[in-house]
């Protein structure tokens, strides 16, 4: 069996939690589901992050390539936009990248999900 093409790891480690992060990853889980996505994104609760004070994180992995898109003090609220513009349009969330990771607000060339997806009216 192949590698889902994209793992994202949620932080739910202490701080994160603390800052919202299983409220953030409850509402990842269902916007994929809801984008048909599930089974194409491999999502995973993890430990630290290393990055305490700046969660809850979102760290997503595009498999294929290793090359990896940092997303720090996320809001349930902005899931949506983080699934439609950075894994099915293939175009990270820009202003809402880590600086400590990207710090020019800049991101390697990233591949979006091909079809089918499901997308809302």
């Amino acid at each position: 069996m192949l590698p889902a093409p994209v793992q994202i790891f949620a932080c739910q480690n202490r701080t994160c939690r603390r800052d919202g992060s299983s409220t953030v990853l409850a509402e990842l889980q269902s916007e994929l589901a809801r984008c048909g996505l599930s089974a194409r994104v491999e999502l995973q609760a993890t430990g630290c992050l290393s990055q305490c004070g700046n969660g809850p994180m979102l760290l997503v992995v595009q498999t294929a390539t290793g090359q990896q898109i940092w997303y720090d003090r996320v809001r349930p609220e902005e899931i949506p936009l983080v699934v439609r513009r950075h894994l099915i349009e293939g175009k990270p969330v820009t202003d809402m990248l880590y600086r400590a990771k990207h710090p020019k607000r800049s991101f390697p060339e990233w591949s979006p999900l091909p079809p089918p997806w499901h997308t809302s009216p």
